[in-house]
């Protein structure tokens, strides 16, 4: 039996609805929890929707709707301006969600709007949409200004060049610098907040690249068939190939391989070099940035080396190098001749017809991956292998945070089941392996499944009702509660705890978005009409 309740305010209708009691074998609701969901109606919904677009978080959402030969732009169902046309495609929200931007025309002239207010004219539709600093403060893009082209940062424009590398106009996570490559007459520049570099033959635009706190800068470019990197206004001497850069997670320390052909290449670590090999490849830094790990080959054998000094020869590194989260262990996968072995901190484990998927907890104490006995497979954990089957599912191994549990798919005679900590679970025609969770407490697990072209949730082995669509298990950050997307028929709804909430015409977005007091927000369309839709907590 539902109840409704109707209260009227000055921005619009706010709707309580309580439910009592629930569908058939779903989880008995826990303590605190009251089942009541509040719908906030935030103004109608453009039955056909110009470039709509949600916030990354799914909280808020901007969309074009055309009315009387116009495009009006919407923002969480409050009317904004009006333009000519919206292009497809074009509206973007900053990473906080706080910012949108869009191209837009009005008579023959298009813009670049953000938050509402356009930036210069264009007579030519630029090719090009926004971009957004991480903390949404500062925006650009590339813009056609009498057959040049220039960087425009907040409305500004920047010199005009003959072209702009579309692609390669990066602003820094932190706001304060702006990266791109352009060409002027035959020559290639990159250009660092206003400030040109040399003059180049080409500009390897995919490594513009900025440090993750923004103050460091790194980009490779060639010249007279030569390779330099430049990191910090410090150029490199040339080589035949250059590749293999990052800037370690703290931004103090960089690393590249270089080499000339024919000769060694070696690894650069703030320009100290490592030893010398054929070909280097999959270098990475741990976590804390106090190690660098990479795959080296030499003589038709390769090797994993940590800290300077190469480990064991195999035929082949299949995959790896991987720290754990803690950096202190390190784990690969290698071959010998037919047979393949992880490495963990150094101990080679036993010999399989295959190995992938290796995974660490977040604790770093556990370690798993999947291994291949013939055509059967099977889960090791902690160096002990587990029953075969058909198959493990791809990427399927899950474990707590705390590392004490761990959850993977297992196929068997066309049938699919989640093996908890050693036990099997119930028998599906298919289990999403992506919807495999623990609770943050490592207490519960929760996943997505598929019987007879009919889907459930499964949470700690108790099979929910059917739906015909199950998706985004989600647990709160308290571990007490769980929900997940659900659609039957045609219509749309988060299910809390096994009780369904209200139906929608449309559900946006794909997160489940818990607060810390466990409760959680959406928005959703009905009668179109967008909602903004909280379940306390």
């Amino acid at each position: 039996m539902k109840k409704l309740a109707i209260v009227l305010t000055g921005i619009g209708a706010i709707i309580i609805l309580a439910s009592s009691g629930g569908p058939s074998g779903a989880a008995e609701k826990p303590a605190g929890q009251e089942g009541k969901a509040v719908e906030e109606r935030l103004g109608p919904f453009a039955e056909n929707p110009i470039s709509l677009r949600t916030s990354p978080d799914d909280l808020h959402v901007a969309y074009g709707a055309a009315r009387q030969g116009q495009h009006i732009l919407f923002v969480d169902g409050v009317e904004g301006p009006a333009f000519d046309e919206i292009s497809s495609g074009s509206v973007v929200f900053s990473a906080d969600g706080r910012h949108v931007g869009l191209m837009a025309r009005r008579g023959a002239s298009w813009f670049m709007v953000a938050d509402g207010v356009p930036g210069p004219a264009h007579a030519v539709k630029p090719s090009s949409y926004v971009h957004f600093s991480a903390d949404g403060r500062h925006w650009a893009y590339v813009g056609p200004f009498d057959g040049a082209e220039a960087v425009v940062v907040d409305g500004k424009a920047e010199p005009a060049l003959d072209e702009i590398y579309k692609s390669s106009t990066l602003i820094s996570p932190d706001g304060r610098h702006v990266i791109y490559a352009a060409r002027l007459g035959k020559s290639w520049f990159v250009v660092v907040d206003r400030h040109p570099s040399a003059a180049y033959d080409e500009v390897a635009t995919a490594w513009l690249t900025f440090s993750p706190d923004g103050t460091r800068s790194a980009y490779r470019a060639w010249k007279d068939h030569l390779a330099r990197i430049t990191i910090d206004d410090r150029v490199s001497p040339p080589y035949d190939q250059i590749d293999n850069f990052s800037f370690s997670p703290d931004s103090r320390h960089a690393v590249y391989a270089a080499g000339k052909n024919g000769g060694p290449v070696r690894i650069y670590l703030d320009d100290a070099a490592g030893p010398e090999f054929h070909v280097i490849d999959r270098a990475v830094f741990s976590p804390d940035s106090s190690q660098v790990a990479y795959e080296g080959r030499e003589g038709g054998k390769c090797c994993v080396v940590q800290g300077g000094k190469p480990g064991r020869p195999y035929d082949a590194i299949k995959a790896g190098p991987f720290f754990s989260p803690d950096s202190r262990r390190l784990a690969y996968m290698a071959k010998k001749g037919s047979k393949e072995f992880t490495i963990v901190d150094g101990t080679e484990g036993p010999p399989y017809d295959s190995v992938a998927d290796l995974v660490f907890s977040a604790d770093s104490s556990r370690v798993a991956y999947r291994a291949a006995v013939g055509k059967q497979w099977l889960v090791v954990d902690q160096g002990r292998p587990g029953p075969l089957c058909d198959e493990i599912g791809y990427e399927s191994m899950h474990l707590s945070a705390d590392g004490r549990r761990i959850a993977y798919i297992a196929r068997k005679d066309k049938t699919s089941r989640v093996m908890t900590d050693g036990t099997p679970g119930p028998e599906f025609d298919a289990v999403f392996g992506l919807t495999i969770h623990f609770s943050p407490d490592g207490r519960r697990v929760a996943y997505a499944a598929q019987r007879k072209q009919k889907n459930v949730a499964v949470v700690d082995g108790n099979v929910g009702p059917e739906y015909d669509d199950v998706r985004s298990v989600t647990f709160s950050p308290d571990s007490r509660h769980l929900a997940y997307r659900a659609r039957s028929g045609q219509k749309q709804f988060i299910v809390v705890d096994g009780r369904p909430g209200p139906e929608y015409d449309l559900i946006l977005g794909d997160k489940i978005n818990f607060r810390g007091d466990g409760s959680m927000e959406y928005l959703a369309v009905k009668e179109n009409y967008l909602c903004r839709v909280k379940h306390s907590g």
